[in-house]
């Protein structure tokens, strides 16, 4: 077993695209286009609208928050939530209290896929 500490991960101000109070870590790279990543969204925070650049599953790890996709519709997150994001979708995140986000970015047609 190997115990990871995810606050001595580098890590990196998200500032494009309108973002505010937000930090991303990455965790793991896969192969190409894949990656795991931790994205932390302090009080008033916010993940400005951008698109995916490659399908993303976002699954609520602490916190909760806000997100919005390209219809529009705003939806509540909280712990134990997860959204899929197709490539290309414009998409934001944002928060009241802080969040924190697991970001798993590949493009195997399964993501997101409950498989029994």
């Amino acid at each position: 077993m190997r115990i990871i500490d995810l606050a001595v991960i580098p890590s990196t101000t998200l500032d494009r695209f309108e973002s505010h109070e937000a930090r991303h870590a990455r965790i793991a790279d896969m192969r190409a286009d894949s990656a795991v990543g931790v994205i932390q969204i302090g009080p008033k925070g916010r993940l400005g609208r951008h698109p995916a650049t490659v399908p993303q599953l976002m699954v609520i790890t602490a916190g909760s928050g806000y997100a919005r996709g390209e219809d529009a519709t705003t939806i509540r997150l909280t712990v134990g939530s997860a959204v899929v994001w197709t490539q290309g979708e414009e998409h934001e995140t944002w928060t009241e209290e802080g969040i924190v986000l697991l970001i798993i970015e590949t493009d195997d047609p399964n993501l997101g896929v409950r498989h029994s």
